[in-house]
């Protein structure tokens, strides 16, 4: 077994503001991990990701919006795609805390997630 510390450091890059994020391993070349902390009032800036990027809340609460789409609701519970290039924004309402994978390669959804309606 080994054990190791996950490093943690403050998000400044596209004008985030009140974002942490503490780093997890990725497979090289495919995946990056991430667990995000956005603060109360806090946002992610609008920035177009290198790679498809998944945003799942695992706690708390904020709004989304990209391009294509004007801005959602975002609750603990739900995850976001976002693919390679696609600007988009997020702001916490609440203390947020999500997991952030950006990969590569596909990303197997399996017919395990039912998938939130947009224009609905």
């Amino acid at each position: 077994m080994r054990m190791f510390r996950i490093p943690s450091r403050p998000d400044h890059e596209s004008d985030s503001t009140g974002v942490t994020l503490d780093l997890l391993p990725g497979a090289l070349g495919a995946s990056v991990l991430s667990v995000t902390h956005v603060a109360a009032g806090g946002t992610l800036g609008r920035h177009a990701p290198a790679r498809r990027q998944v945003f799942a809340v695992l706690s708390g609460s904020g709004r989304v919006e990209s391009e294509t789409h004007p801005p959602r609701q975002l609750d603990a519970g739900t995850f976001v795609l976002w693919e390679a290039g696609e600007e988009h924004q997020t702001w916490a309402t609440t203390e947020m805390t999500a997991v952030v994978m950006e990969n590569l390669g596909v990303i197997d959804f399996a017919g395990r997630f039912p998938e939130i309606e947009l224009d609905a």
